[in-house]
């Protein structure tokens, strides 16, 4: 669940896809930018309703711990790690 655990620690982080599956593939892509996260929550998570703006917008909505406002679930997550973003991208499941 990356460095920190905060994946596994939040009952927040489920990815669309995956349902109530029993084992879920993800890839942990550690240390991007704001706007790395950003462009990567939008090509996945998206398209975003005019709400949500800019890249904190973007990225907030798909922050673990967050719960999202304005879409309904993602298939990639994010944690915080200072000014940097953890993310977890949903790739298949059983």
């Amino acid at each position: 669940g990356g460095s920190s655990g905060t994946a596994y620690q939040s009952s927040s982080f489920i990815f669309k896809s995956a349902g109530k599956a029993s084992r879920i593939v993800y890839f942990y892509m550690p240390n991007l930018t704001l706007q790395e996260a950003a462009t990567l929550g939008t090509k996945i998570n998206g398209p975003f309703p005019t709400s949500v703006v800019g890249d904190e917008g973007v990225v907030a909505q798909s922050t673990i711990g967050n719960k999202p406002t304005e879409i309904d679930g993602a298939n990639c997550w994010f944690v915080k790690d200072g000014s940097l973003y953890d993310a977890y991208v949903y790739v298949s499941h059983q």
